[in-house]
């Protein structure tokens, strides 16, 4: 299963099991759930760390609670309760400097929260224990995580393979790296990846963007990054909107027929802004033997000046191609001279 298929799973949120501050000497007493209900494939997939971080918080599995409050916040940096969920389990593990760290980062998201006092003197003996020593971003996620901004300034979003800056991303959150940052991080890295694939669907001379079966692989890959980095519904919908494009091209390469045709019909409809999907469509028809139907297709984009200067020119020959291909030899011979003639 794949991170949009986790992230997909509907969740059955029941009862939540609530926190004992007694370790850290407070009282007990109700907390914010911090779930957020949502349908959005990142709300569930963050709610579902979130109670399954609970779970092993109550069974007193350590590690594998600080594993979960920790990809809650990769999900939903901004969402304050994870933040608590780890400073009190650090708490429990005597890990004091990242437990005092993190209740600072709880309170700094959530400063009205209604457990403020218990969290204040939670966060004071946390201190205490500590000795007062700060904590340090770990030297593997602060290499990381400067390798990755490079990238983001001055390199390249995705390259085969899964790297660039998305497989910089991914390392960093493979360290454990968690902060109200990676927000920040993953939107940079979302436009980036959007700009980058955007660049190879430029048309030369006006006409169609020239890929490689390579570059249409990269493109899948980046949409499959943008899909996981996704955290709305419009992104979701550009992803999906570009998603056609791509399997219309594969199908295409693929000389699928009459798939092609109905791939590429789709990618045409969701993709008014890209004017060159429509020839998909018309290369689909021809290769599925559907050359009248192509002819029919192309004078439409011929009448709503789609293609211009030499993009134009080209559809034209084209469309006298096809008219012979139909048997009617002497208007395509008339397309011709029309061509030459401009």
């Amino acid at each position: 299963m794949n991170s949009l298929q986790r992230m997909s799973v509907v969740l059955t949120i029941g009862l939540v099991v609530l926190f004992s501050a007694s370790a850290a000497g407070a009282e007990q007493r109700p907390q914010m759930d911090g779930l957020t209900g949502g349908d959005q494939p990142w709300e569930q997939a963050y709610d579902e760390a979130l109670l399954q971080g609970r779970e092993y918080y109550n069974a007193e599995r350590r590690e594998e609670a600080r594993d979960a409050f920790v990809r809650a916040i990769q999900i939903l940096p901004e969402q304050p309760a994870p933040y608590r969920n780890l400073a009190r389990n650090y708490n429990l593990m005597g890990e004091y400097a990242e437990a005092t760290e993190f209740y600072d980062r709880y309170l700094r998201l959530a400063p009205d929260a209604d457990d403020r006092d218990v969290i204040d003197r939670e966060r004071r003996g946390s201190a205490m224990r500590s000795g007062e020593e700060p904590w340090r971003l770990p030297a593997n996620q602060r290499m990381a995580k400067r390798a990755l901004e490079r990238e983001l300034d001055d390199g390249r979003a995705l390259t085969d393979g899964d790297g660039g800056a998305w497989g910089l991303y991914r390392t960093l959150l493979g360290t454990g790296y968690v902060a109200a940052d990676l927000d920040e991080l993953r939107r940079k890295l979302q436009q980036r990846l959007v700009d980058e694939m955007e660049s190879y669907f430029q048309p030369e001379d006006g006409f169609l963007p020239v890929l490689s079966r390579e570059d249409w692989v990269l493109q899948r890959q980046r949409l499959g990054a943008l899909y996981e980095l996704a955290r709305s519904a419009e992104s979701v919908e550009f992803t999906e909107r570009r998603t056609l494009v791509v399997r219309a091209a594969k199908a295409l390469y693929q000389e699928s027929g009459d798939d092609a045709v109905e791939l590429a019909r789709q990618a045409s409809y969701a993709n008014d802004d890209l004017k060159f999907v429509g020839w998909y469509e018309v290369v689909a028809l021809d290769e599925a033997g559907r050359s009248g139907d192509a002819i029919i297709l192309l004078d439409e984009l011929l009448d709503a000046d789609v293609f211009e200067g030499e993009g134009r020119r080209r559809a034209e020959v084209v469309r006298a191609q096809l008219l012979r291909r139909q048997g009617h030899s002497d208007e395509a011979a008339e397309v011709y001279r029309q061509v030459l003639r401009r």
